[in-house]
């Protein structure tokens, strides 16, 4: 039995320090980020390994050397410098030649036996989100290291509980590959005015994080939970019409079942179906709510792939969603469970299609007969 109670709004906690994205609009800080100057020395050990593995890969260990980066991006405070140097790593590994060598040297580095590079290429090839969301392709490339430093910003009370194994001090870097298993099926919700679009139940995240539209096309609209006037900087913010205008969802911390509480809620629209196309990179914070939506009609051959960089988790996220995906959610309360990692083989072959595909070798990619998923849930609204 659920219980109910009043969750509050996403948030950022007190403690930590504010920057300038904490206060944007998604199409300011898309702007503001392709004005920004990249990080110089991240931007050049990036491509230093890319071209020292390209020489010869054998002297190379590249996860290594991407996770060093990693880590030293996540020693620096919650700041305007961390945030550029975030910008920074998923811009520069994010273009498309660049990516699709990333892909080679992790299917590279799973192959030498018993080293440190075999490891820590094991975060992805036993990443079990491949499918579970309904989509082909949530695929965790490289983790952090996890111990607790003091930059990280202290977890609230009952996050690590809420979010599992992962220690929310840790860092990831992953893969969205924005496709639709054809098995699975969505959750009427919503005005739905355009034609075959498929999207996320507005969300939060417990974490900030950076992420760039490899290839590909994608929407994404901004909401609030719902008030009936907002206040950013003492100026009065105009809400747009959008999907969820009248529309009551049940409000729940996280993503998987079981919900330890629910309520009744709605959005209001900040933004209504920012595009971000290939090469635009974006921040949020993680008190922002948002969808990304998606045509599923090119989506079935010509994927949107994003990479995304999380920083470590420090609040509850927030789901709004429709009754009946609700409603599926008390009736499965293990689904979180139907996630598994793929055969190597099968995330060997998934990996060099998507490099080929990035590189424009393949006009398309479908990985519905590689990631395979028999369950017709999804985590969107049709």
């Amino acid at each position: 039995m659920l219980q109910y109670t009043r969750l509050g709004f996403p948030h950022i906690p007190a403690s930590c320090p504010s920057i300038s994205a904490d206060r944007m609009s998604l199409c300011d800080i898309r702007n503001y980020l392709k004005d920004l100057i990249p990080e110089s020395t991240i931007q050049t050990a990036i491509l230093s390994i890319r071209e020292r593995w390209l020489n010869n890969p054998h002297k190379v260990e590249p996860l290594t050397e991407i996770r060093k980066i990693l880590d030293s991006i996540r020693s620096i405070p919650r700041s305007e410098w961390r945030l550029i140097c975030m910008n920074t790593f998923v811009q520069v590994l994010g273009q498309p030649e660049i990516f699709a060598t990333f892909l080679d040297m992790i299917r590279d580095s799973s192959q030498r036996q018993g080293t440190q590079e075999q490891a820590l290429s094991e975060a992805s090839r036993k990443s079990s989100k491949h499918a579970v969301y309904g989509w082909c392709g949530q695929t965790r490339l490289i983790l952090s290291s996890t111990e607790h430093n003091s930059s990280v910003v202290t977890a609230e009370h009952g996050v690590q509980e809420l979010l599992g194994k992962t220690p929310v001090s840790a860092w990831s870097l992953s893969m969205h590959i924005w496709q639709p298993n054809p098995n699975a099926k969505g959750f009427l919700c919503g005005h739905r005015t355009l034609q075959n679009i498929i999207t996320e139940p507005p969300h939060s995240h417990p974490f900030d994080f950076a992420s760039v539209v490899v290839i590909g096309k994608i929407h994404q609209s901004i909401y609030t939970q719902h008030r009936s006037e907002l206040l950013v900087d003492k100026k009065k913010i105009e809400f747009q019409k959008g999907r969820y205008d009248g529309i009551i969802l049940e409000h729940v911390h996280g993503v998987w079942p079981p919900h330890a509480y629910s309520e009744k809620s709605s959005v209001s629209t900040l933004e209504d179906r920012v595009e971000l196309n290939a090469g635009d990179s974006y921040f949020m914070s993680c008190n922002t709510i948002h969808d990304v939506q998606i045509d599923a009609s090119v989506a079935q051959l010509q994927p949107a792939i994003t990479l995304f960089l999380r920083s470590e988790s420090f609040v509850k996220p927030h789901v709004y969603m429709s009754s009946s995906m609700a409603d599926f959610h008390i009736s499965h309360p293990n689904l979180k469970n139907q996630g598994y990692p793929l055969l190597e083989s099968d995330w060997n072959q998934k990996l060099e299609l998507v490099a080929n595909y990035i590189r424009g070798k393949t006009t398309a990619l479908n990985l519905s007969n590689i990631v395979k998923y028999d369950n017709e849930y999804a985590f969107f609204h049709i």
